[in-house]
Parts: structure tokens; C-alpha cells; sequence
């Protein structure tokens, strides 16, 4: 009932409220969101839709819907002289954002922020099949709603992150009440995270780290899984044409979630163990990346992409490999209201398991309003 009631609100008001701002003196207001309606045809060879699709094992033919649920929002923008205070709702996560901002000096993009936004070490591009999650898990990096504390200086952001204060959708799978071993964990740690935007012409590019450390208490003996990312990307512009990247390596990332959430890594390999009280920490690496390339003709946009991640542990024997694709038009209509078409392949090409080695295509397409 919650989210039917917050469905109605987000897809009854956007013309009445679109580019709707208010500024005079030193108050601005502004009411932003996007509305999707998706429908999207599903083939695979494999059990790895079930992880995200949510269909049966001997079942690989499904038409979902799922960005309609998983990334529809709406939110609010307020500020007063230097305090900015934004809220944001949505369906499947009915508070998505909350967080208050203190511009320091607007120009030098000095700020101070706290409360749930997105976390800093992630950058993905390209595909929407899959809630727009893009290629995580076959080449990009998500991102994560997180309770944070964040600084900003010219382009340079720092963020202590508190993953395991749990509100919907905001905690690390490692402090999930869904993981038998969330009853060890201590739940004290913050993580930290950087990263660099430069932006100069028609050239961005920004290197990430994270890192966090999960300590698990056995028996009355702690024991500490560490959980890192590297990565840079970018994007390039030459006239209507333009150029994403990703490159990153990092160690056990399915413990921020940042990882696993869509090839099967969630159900093949736990970088922790715990048996009759007795804890094993198995480290596991991941390395990947992707390419994408767009180009814009009148009101059309095109897109193409494709990506690779591998997972091995500390013998650098792979325990999965993943590759995945796709290709898209979307079509602006207006200012506020576009179409998109998209074809997308995934491949586990190697899963120690075998559960979750085939591929999947998937294609359809989406309704899109964003003011």
C-alpha cells in the first residue's frame, strides 16, 4: 500500500510541477524526477536472470519490468543562502536521498555534506535493461545509496560512509540480516572513499578508490576482511560524438555491494565463511572494464557498448568471467519525454560453480520522463 501510494504521486504530478523552481532573494526551490515505464522480453541459458529478473530456475523466458519500480523517483531541492537540503522518494526505496550541503564557496566548489546520497567510488554509462544499472558486474562500477559524510574541494571529494546504519536499500550485503554471517559482524566500521573530478572542455575523467574493513568476532576472536576498489574513467566529446570508459581492480567488493548484484557472484562465492564457529577469509580480486561510444543526430541519441569482469582469487585462478553488450537508440520527443530501444547480451563465461555459466539476451524498451 506505501509503494502504491507512492507510485500514484510520482506518475499523477509531473506536468504539474515540471522545471517547476522558485528563486528570489536568497531562496531557490526546485522539484525534480523521472518516471519510467519499461518492458523488456528475457532469454537465457543459464539460472543468472534469477538473481535479477526473479524468475523460476527452469524458466528462462520472461518479460520483465523493472526500471518502473527500481529507479522512478521524485525529489525536492531547497536552499537557503549556503544550506541546500535535498529529499528524494521512490517506489522500491521510498526515501531514496536525504541529505543537508553547506556550500563553503560555491565558486572552488567548496562544500560540507551529510545524510544518504550516492557514494563517490563508482561510474557506470550506457546500458538500461537492467534498471540502468548499466555494466556492473561486466565492466562498470555502481553506485550506492549510503549514509555519508562528504568534503569537496575543486573537484576533489572525500566520503566516510556508513553502510551498516540500515534504512531500505542502504546497507552492504556483509551487514545484511539476509547473510548468515551478519550475526558476527561488528557494526562500527565506517568506510572511506575518494575521488577526483576534472573536467576541463569537452574531457572528463575521475580516478576512485574505496576501501573498508568488515571484522567478524569468532569465538571471541576478531578477524578483519578487507574490501578495496581502484578504478578511473571518463568520458571524451568531439562534437556529437562521444567516448565512455572504466578501468578497476579491487579486492572482496561484493561486501559494499558494488559487485555481484547481477552475474551470479552473490550466489557462487562469499569472501567469508563461517561453519560451526569456525571463520575462513577467502580473498577474492576483481578486474574489469568497459568501452562505450554515442553519438547525437538531431533528436536521436545511439548508443554502443560492451565490458569484461573477472573474479579470481589469490592464485589468480578464475573462479568467473563475465563479458556483456548492448546497443540502444533513444528518441527525444520533447524536452521532458523520450523513447529507448535497446539489445543486450550478458555472458558468465566461466563460473566456478556452473550455476549461473551461460548467457542471457534481453530486449525491449522504455518510457522516459525526467524534468
Amino acid at each position: 500500500m506505501k509503494k502504491a501510494a507512492v507510485f500514484l504521486c510520482i506518475i499523477l504530478i509531473p506536468k504539474l510541477i515540471y522545471a517547476f523552481s522558485y528563486n528570489e532573494n536568497n531562496v531557490s526551490l526546485k522539484i525534480y524526477g523521472t518516471i519510467y515505464a519499461d518492458v523488456f522480453y528475457s532469454h537465457g541459458t543459464s539460472s543468472m536472470l534469477n538473481n535479477f529478473y526473479g524468475t523460476g530456475i527452469n524458466n528462462t523466458n520472461t518479460v520483465t519490468t523493472n526500471a518502473s519500480k527500481g529507479s522512478t523517483k521524485l525529489g525536492v531541492n531547497i536552499k537557503y543562502n549556503k544550506v541546500e537540503a535535498n529529499f528524494e522518494a521512490g517506489i522500491s526505496d521510498p526515501v531514496r536521498k536525504f541529505y543537508l550541503k553547506y556550500h563553503i564557496n560555491e565558486e572552488n566548489n567548496h562544500y560540507i555534506l551529510a545524510g544518504r546520497d550516492t557514494n563517490i567510488a563508482y561510474y557506470y554509462f550506457g546500458q538500461m535493461s537492467n534498471d540502468g544499472q548499466s555494466l556492473n558486474d561486466y565492466g562498470t562500477v555502481i553506485s550506492r545509496r549510503r549514509m555519508q559524510v562528504r568534503y569537496g574541494f575543486k573537484g576533489f571529494e572525500t566520503a566516510l560512509i556508513f553502510p551498516y546504519i540500515n534504512f531500505s536499500n542502504a546497507d552492504d550485503i556483509a551487514y545484511t540480516k539476509k547473510d548468515k554471517n551478519s550475526q558476527y559482524i561488528i557494526n562500527q566500521i565506517p568506510r572511506i572513499e575518494m575521488a577526483y573530478n576534472y573536467e576541463r572542455n569537452n574531457i572528463y575523467i575521475k580516478p576512485f578508490l574505496s576501501y573498508g574493513a568488515y571484522v567478524y568476532n569468532v569465538n571471541n576472536i576478531y578477524y578483519t576482511a578487507h574490501e578495496y576498489t581502484l578504478g578511473i574513467a571518463g568520458k571524451g566529446i568531439i562534437d556529437n560524438f562521444a567516448i565512455d570508459y572504466s578501468l578497476y581492480f579491487g579486492q572482496n567488493m561484493y561486501l559494499n555491494s558494488s559487485m555481484g548484484g547481477y552475474s551470479g557472484f552473490l550466489s557462487s562465492i562469499n569472501p567469508v565463511n563461517i561453519e560451526n564457529n569456525n571463520i575462513e577469509i577467502s580473498n577474492y580480486y576483481s578486474l574489469g572494464g568497459g568501452l562505450s561510444f554515442s553519438y547525437k543526430y538531431n533528436k536521436f541519441l545511439f548508443q554502443i557498448g560492451a565490458g569484461l569482469n573477472s573474479n579470481f582469487n589469490k592464485d589468480f585462478k578464475n573462479t568467473q568471467l563475465n563479458t556483456g553488450s548492448y546497443i540502444n537508440m533513444r528518441y527525444y520527443i520533447t524536452d521532458i519525454f523520450s523513447i529507448l530501444l535497446e539489445t543486450a547480451y550478458l555472458g558468465n563465461i566461466y563460473d566456478i560453480t556452473n550455476k549461473n555459466k551461460g548467457n542471457a539476451i534481453l530486449s525491449g524498451g522504455m518510457f522516459i520522463i525526467s524534468f
